[in-house]
């Protein structure tokens, strides 16, 4: 019995820690106001994670149109799969996203909050696979289903780290309320609050601000900010190709994290490689220093509808 409470309790510390650092030490979880609501399981075989991203009209895909962005989800799911991948760890064992995929099955109710719930379906030669559901938190209707991928590397970014701690005290930033773009770009109010800028053709910036940052570490810029410019990316790409004939929703983004992403500026492009009547086939990648050498690359579909 003493022995199933020290497990028990070596748990609970286990979870506490992570709770603390996705609160004191992500400084981008720190920037959208990502909060860990539950979380249980069996360190080093399994876990559960509810997560939630309180609403914000910097969220917004658009004017007049209040739900939250995907690119915003994205990052929630992202993080909410980190958090599940850490639970079902030993303590201190460093991990990098490899895949993330998003299947869109709805949407969020206008100025509703989003929750994920995930946990960890295997653990097994270096990899772990977390499985969940983006929800509308105020109906608990499924907008989106997730699959994320993470394999332990020494180079991954490690719970409770005293490196972490202090790269956040020098140069954490908080909650962003957004910041001025180009109306080609994405006149949604979550492109303003990424601060997505417009370059040559379809080309998106980003410019780096600390608060991007998802491994203090390394430092190493978070995921879930390629995988949400790599969405408005591709939403860019069909917008230039047919301007004004029809609205565009991503219906399923599958992102795969090739390079660290470094404390710089990113930059994205999409490209269209087959279109149907109703349905787009895209790829895309981000970049820093050359988009040969992307740090992500990721295929969508999007759906048309007529105006």
């Amino acid at each position: 019995m003493a022995a199933a409470t020290s497990g028990a309790s070596d748990g609970q510390a286990h979870w506490a820690a992570i709770r603390r650092a996705m609160s004191e030490t992500v400084p981008h979880c720190q920037e959208i106001g990502i909060q860990v609501e539950a979380l249980s399981g069996v360190p080093g075989a399994s876990s559960r994670v509810l997560a939630r991203l309180p609403w914000r009209a910097t969220f917004a895909r658009g004017p007049g149109d209040a739900r939250m962005h995907g690119g915003m989800i994205a990052t929630l799911c992202d993080s909410a799969a980190g958090i599940a991948a850490f639970c079902a760890l030993p303590p201190d064992t460093p991990i990098a996203t490899l895949e993330l995929r998003l299947d869109h099955v709805g949407a969020p109710g206008p100025g509703a909050d989003v929750t994920v719930a995930c946990g960890c379906t295997d653990v097994s030669s270096g990899l772990v696979l977390v499985r969940g559901e983006a929800a509308d938190a105020a109906t608990g209707a499924v907008v989106a289903r997730m699959t994320a991928t993470f394999a332990v590397t020494p180079r991954g970014f490690a719970i409770g780290s005293d490196a972490a701690s202090a790269s956040v005290a020098a140069g954490a930033s908080g909650p962003r309320d957004g910041g001025a773009v180009s109306s080609r770009a994405a006149p949604a109010s979550f492109a303003r609050f990424l601060g997505a800028e417009p370059r040559d053709g379809a080309t998106l910036l980003v410019p780096f601000r600390p608060g991007l940052i998802g491994n203090v570490t390394l430092p190493a810029l978070h995921g879930g900010v390629a995988a949400a410019l790599l969405d408005l990316a591709v939403i860019e790409a069909v917008g230039v190709a047919s301007p004004g004939d029809a609205t565009a929703d991503v219906a399923s983004l599958t992102v795969t994290y090739l390079r660290l992403a470094r404390p710089q500026d990113l930059r994205a492009r999409a490209r269209i490689l087959r279109r149907g009547q109703s349905v787009v086939q895209l790829d895309a990648v981000a970049w820093q220093d050359s988009p040969d050498k992307p740090v992500a690359a990721a295929t969508a579909t999007v759906r048309l509808a007529s105006r």
